[in-house]
């Protein structure tokens, strides 16, 4: 995925429902937990400060074991996604909008915050999502862009 240039192009694969075990340490304390985990590999040789070549990201998890990831790039309207149902099977998910709520700023940039997605045929079609934090941003070089956001899924 990326820009017709072949320098500015990107890989991107996920592992969604990976069981896990093992223990945690907090401070001093350790925990033992168990239960899902989400594996994303990104690499290429596109460049993280272009504005260009950042994006959003985040994915529903529904109860019923099926999944939604879904990513753009919203200084060209350009989006995809997957769809996975609960057998696995997976299909490929760029028939949708997502319509921001409400925007944050950082470095003199602005950055979506809160989306309505509106998805065609997958699942109830509508949600709205709100994130837990406000403004969850990485800067680098005086640079900035949206990473993995977390949020409430309220259909």
């Amino acid at each position: 995925m990326g820009l017709d240039d072949p320098k500015e192009r990107t890989y991107y694969w996920s592992y969604t429902n990976l069981a896990v075990q093992g223990k945690l340490v907090l401070g001093n304390k350790e925990y033992q937990v168990s239960g899902k985990a989400w594996f994303d590999k990104q690499g290429g040789t596109y460049t993280l400060t272009s504005r260009w070549t950042n994006w959003e990201w985040f994915s529903l998890r529904f109860f019923d074991g099926e999944e939604v990831m879904l990513f753009s790039f919203p200084q060209d309207n350009y989006r995809d996604g997957t769809y996975i149902e609960k057998s696995g099977s997976y299909s490929r998910l760029n028939d949708y909008t997502i319509t921001p709520l409400g925007f944050t700023e950082a470095g003199g940039k602005k950055f979506s915050c809160g989306w309505k997605v509106e998805m065609r045929n997958i699942k109830e079609g509508q949600y709205t999502i709100i994130p837990k934090m406000n403004g969850q941003l990485n800067l680098f070089t005086l640079s900035c862009w949206p990473m993995y956001r977390t949020g409430t899924v309220r259909s």
